[in-house]
């Protein structure tokens, strides 16, 4: 996960040194990141991952990461 953060955020880096502003184009950043990417209305484009670190059990039933 980290490697994929480090290409984006370097792609950004690459992308603002061109000098000229361009819209965030959320299919090209999806089919980089590997994961499904959501445009808002102001032009932000999001990328999440569900959590794997945080596991718990109530009476021995698992609860897996909630999106959302």
């Amino acid at each position: 996960m980290y490697y994929r953060l480090t290409v984006f955020v370097f792609l950004l880096f690459l992308a603002a040194g061109e000098g000229a502003a361009q819209e965030l184009n959320a299919e090209t950043i999806s089919r980089i990141m590997g994961v499904a990417a959501t445009t808002t209305a102001d032009g932000v484009v999001r990328v999440g991952w569900p959590r794997t670190d945080v596991k718990f059990h109530v009476d021995s039933l698992a609860f897996g990461p909630a999106m959302g």
